[in-house]
């Protein structure tokens, strides 16, 4: 395997306004064969980053063809309407709830070009902050004031995870039929792909995978994704930070054992912190910033912190990999709120 470059970019002080990070995290460029035999490439990467870094972006040696329309199963979809609430300076409280609009089967979406359509909401591109993050934490302001990209229009809407895929399993190698067929997928029922198709301006919260799996992610068409993930050695600075910005969620029972729904809502989506407050927290949570392109791949390893912010309008397939060097990470408590995975590694995913 050819060494896995790193492209960097120097390190700038924190500024208040405007906060930004640039693309400064390891950049793998692997060539035909090591696409060929694509989950040990990404059990190779494990190996080299995953205790420094929490991902890395792959630029694979051929671009796969967009296949919209072909292999798309046809359920019925609706958007996700994303509502935050600013807190604090670059803290808000996240939530996706739904769109209240009529359902329409995916493929029809997919087959009125769902760029076009999501561009002509009003929610186009950021434009300049294409090459940074600059700008993006007055827009979040502005967009909860009912201002920013779209004046009078809603906060954008977020088809996610919904099982879909846009590879050809025949036509490519270095798609995620390669990872689906693997015995150790088949243990934790990593069954099927999903796609994410959102308008500028619209994001994850902080969270980390079902059961700490790796996750691989490509962006089939459409505008950048800005990623910050956190190495799972600092997941327990994470918890303590939010501990602190969002105490209201945190209880304890008369034991003073913490409740684990404190614990589902840290690893599920529902606070969104911005990168200043991760460099000023004490002590300082290191990340890295991964600008993806159309055509790339992200990887985020098992058990990381990560969220995501659309600079404008894509569509990104991703799937959850459970590589060999996941166990380590699969010991954690079990929570017992109803609502969140348990781990049964004999059984798979309940």
């Amino acid at each position: 395997m050819k060494i896995l470059q790193s492209e960097r970019v120097k390190t700038r002080r924190y500024r208040p306004k405007p906060a930004f990070c640039d693309h400064d995290a390891v950049t793998c460029r692997p060539s035909v064969d090591e696409m060929g035999n694509f989950p040990k490439f990404l059990s190779q990467a494990f190996k080299e980053h995953a205790s420094e870094r929490g991902g890395i972006l792959i630029i694979p040696p051929v671009k796969p063809p967009n296949t919209f329309g072909t292999h798309i199963c046809k359920p019925v979809v609706c958007p996700l309407k994303q509502e935050y609430r600013k807190l604090a300076e670059g803290v808000y409280r996240s939530d996706m709830v739904p769109s209240g609009k009529r359902g329409v089967a995916l493929d029809k979406i997919m087959a009125k070009g769902y760029l076009a359509s999501l561009n002509k909401s009003g929610l186009g591109s950021f434009g300049p902050t294409d090459e940074n993050w600059k700008g993006i934490f007055n827009l979040f302001d502005e967009v909860e004031k009912g201002k920013g990209l779209a004046p009078n229009k809603h906060i954008p809407e977020y088809l996610v995870d919904k099982n879909a895929s846009l590879f050809e399993s025949s036509k490519f190698e270095g798609n995620f039929y390669s990872l689906l067929e693997r015995s150790y997928n088949r243990d934790v029922e990593c069954k099927c792909p999903q796609l994410l198709i959102g308008p500028a301006q619209s994001y994850t919260g902080m969270h980390v995978e079902n059961l700490n799996l790796a996750n691989v992610i490509f962006l089939h068409d459409g505008k950048p994704k800005y990623w910050i993930i956190i190495s799972a050695r600092y997941r327990n600075r994470v918890f303590q930070l939010l501990k602190k910005l969002f105490p209201e969620d945190y209880k304890e029972n008369e034991d003073g054992v913490k409740c684990d729904y404190f614990e589902w809502k840290v690893t599920h989506k529902s606070f969104f912190v911005l990168p200043q407050v991760l460099r000023t927290a004490e002590p300082p949570i290191p990340f890295h910033c991964i600008k993806q392109e159309e055509g790339q791949y992200v990887t985020t390893f098992s058990g990381v912190f990560h969220m995501v912010v659309n600079i404008g309008s894509n569509c990104t397939e991703a799937i959850n990999v459970c590589l060999p060097e996941w166990e380590d990470y699969a010991n954690l408590p079990e929570c017992s709120f109803q609502e969140v995975v348990s781990v049964d590694q004999q059984q798979g995913a309940a």
